[in-house]
């Protein structure tokens, strides 16, 4: 027991001496050992154990004020419930020790060797933790608030529930850390890496995460209200049912991510890539996504209500049931596209390529599809009342019972399409292209057509006996000459658009095995496939089916174009551009259907992807 009035100095601490419930003033520790030494309880002031061998010593209950830890061993030690505010402990080894519920404000923690070590609980407010070791650190329910953690090693630290609002966490890693419940608003984390990181309901209102990498992680109804993602990397992630109101995700990488359910009003998505991604039931209502890549990607029954999506590139897509009412697409790609039962209420396609979309029982009334490329879209039972369709691109498409009162048709191009059964009440066709068009069981009551291309006297009066009004003479009356060269300018321009079609196909399929590959390239370096010389077999088998596809299209262009410019077509027959038209609409389907498969095998990789450090 020591007496009360006992006076000591440094050579009186031993290591495993007991020298608790004490207060211990002005002593020089520094580079002594006193391992297992016991001071639970004590009070140190104005102490320097800089270098000393701490290990395993017991500092539970104690209070430290001016000590001086720096580089300290203080391996497994005993810190629970200790007050060590503003304590200097930089570059300080304390490898496992426990911090339980202990007072941590402001120390310097700078390069500390923490791994291991028990937070749970503790207050690290305002701390200095950059640069310092953390894997596998557990801060669950831990106050963290605006420290700094830049630089920190955090791979398989447990944060769970912990406070870290305002903190600087830039360019720490994070990897497969548990941020379950997490408070991260307002935090700092760019260029952050949280690969495979669980964030399942944290909170991350006004966080920046430029350039941040959260690939694989889980952000299930986690809330990113305001936050700054531009640039992020959330390849594969899971963000269902994640708040993304108002979030700038420009630039994001969001290839395979599941956003189901997910809230990204008013978000900012302008170039973000969004392949094969699952936005289905997501709310996108306000928000802009002009330039970005939806390809492949799921949108059923998403709401994109009054989104600005201005030369976004929607190919292969499902948006079946989806709304999009008053949504602005001008410029969009929406080749293939699966918009069947979708609301396109008021929306505004200008100049959209929607060639082979499924269209069916869509609602796009009041819509304003000028010059809007439909060839071959499959539009059975679409409402199209009081759509403006002038100079759009309708070759062969299905408007079987579709609704078209009182659209704006003029200068159309209809050649071939199927309008059995379609109301076209009170529509304006003049100046339209309706050459082999069938009419079946139409309502024309009150069409107003006149100067149209295709439409012989005979087809005048049969146009006429089912209710359509003529305002002037047909441009052709039987003068095959001119309805021949008439033909050859239509499959021109069709036939240039189409091969446009095709070919942007194909670089579709060469993304996609571009994509396969470096996944598959990622997976061997890490030794994380079982059987990756069938799948080395798959991509040289998928980059030799589109060499082939590339050379069959060139040779195919130059050959038609050639008889185009020849004259050679001059004797075809009306049977001949109908053919050539489904010999080009054929070799889309091919492609597109290639394209789907070698898709659905990179899709298929997430499972195996390894960690990207």
């Amino acid at each position: 027991m020591i007496a009360d009035d006992f006076k000591p100095n440094a050579d009186d601490f031993k290591p495993y001496g007991d020298y608790s419930n004490k207060h211990w003033s002005g002593l020089d520790l520094s580079y002594k050992k006193l391992e297992g030494i016991n001071l639970s309880n004590a009070i140190l002031e104005n102490i320097d154990l800089r270098r000393a061998d701490l290990s395993d010593a017991n500092f539970s209950g104690a209070t430290l004020n001016n000590v001086r830890l720096g580089g300290a061993r203080l391996h497994s030690a005993d810190f629970t419930h200790a007050k060590l505010s503003g304590t200097w402990m930089k570059s300080a080894n304390l490898q496992n020790s426990d911090f339980t519920k202990a007072d941590l404000s402001e120390v310097t923690l700078t390069g500390a060797n923490l791994r291991g070590a028990n937070f749970h609980k503790a207050t690290l407010n305002k701390a200095k933790l950059n640069r310092s070791d953390m894997q596998e650190v557990n801060l669950s329910e831990a106050n963290v608030k605006e420290a700094n953690l830049k630089n920190a090693v955090l791979i398989k630290a447990n944060l769970s529930a912990a406070k870290l609002m305002y903190s600087n966490l830039n360019a720490a890693d994070l990897s497969e850390a548990n941020l379950n419940n997490a408070d991260l608003q307002h935090a700092s984390l760019n260029g952050a890496k949280l690969v495979n990181a669980k964030l399942d309901y944290a909170k991350l209102n006004f966080a920046e995460l430029y350039a941040a990498n959260l690939g694989f992680a889980s952000l299930k109804r986690a809330t990113l209200t305001s936050a700054k993602l531009i640039r992020v990397q959330l390849r594969c992630s899971d963000l269902s049912g994640a708040i993304l109101s108002n979030v700038n995700l420009s630039g994001a990488d969001l290839n395979r991510c599941n956003l189901n359910r997910a809230n990204l009003s008013n978000a900012h998505l302008d170039s973000a890539d969004f392949r094969s991604a699952n936005l289905s039931e997501a709310n996108l209502r306000n928000s802009v996504l002009s330039r970005a890549i939806l390809t492949y990607a799921n949108l059923d029954n998403a709401d994109l209500s009054n989104a600005r999506v201005i030369g976004a590139n929607f190919s292969f897509a499902s948006l079946r049931k989806t709304r999009l009412i008053h949504a602005i697409l001008t410029g969009s790609r929406l080749a293939l596209v699966d918009l069947e039962e979708a609301d396109l209420l008021s929306s505004f396609l200008i100049r959209v390529n929607m060639s082979d979309a499924n269209l069916q029982n869509c609602n796009l009334s009041q819509a304003d599809l000028s010059r809007t490329y439909l060839s071959n879209a499959k539009m059975k039972g679409v409402n199209l009342t009081d759509a403006k369709l002038h100079g759009a691109n309708l070759l062969r498409a299905d408007l079987n019972d579709a609704n078209l009162t009182r659209s704006l048709m003029n200068r159309a191009f209809l050649t071939s399409a199927d309008l059995s059964g379609a109301d076209l009440n009170n529509i304006d066709l003049r100046s339209s292209e309706l050459t082999e068009i069938f009419w079946g069981q139409a309502n024309l009551r009150s069409v107003l057509l006149g100067g149209n291309l295709g439409v012989s006297p005979e087809g005048q009066k049969k146009l006429r006996s089912m209710g359509a009004t003529f305002v002037s003479v047909s441009v052709y009356q039987n003068e095959e000459e001119e309805e021949t060269l008439r033909r050859l300018d239509g499959f021109r321009a069709n036939f240039e658009e189409r091969i446009l079609d095709v070919k942007d196909v194909i670089r579709q399929l060469q993304s996609i095995i571009n994509l396969l590959e470096e996944n598959v390239d990622e997976l061997m370096s890490v030794d994380r496939l079982k059987d990756s010389k069938s799948l080395l077999s798959f991509i040289g088998f998928s980059k030799d089916m589109h060499k082939e596809f590339t050379q069959k299209t060139e040779k195919y262009e130059l050959e038609i174009i050639e008889d185009l410019d020849s004259g050679k077509m001059h004797n075809w027959k009306a049977s001949d551009f109908k053919q050539e038209y489904d010999d080009t609409h054929d070799a889309i389907l091919n492609v597109a259907k290639f394209a789907r498969s070698v898709q659905e095998v990179w899709k298929g990789l997430a499972r195996f992807t390894p960690l990207v450090n």
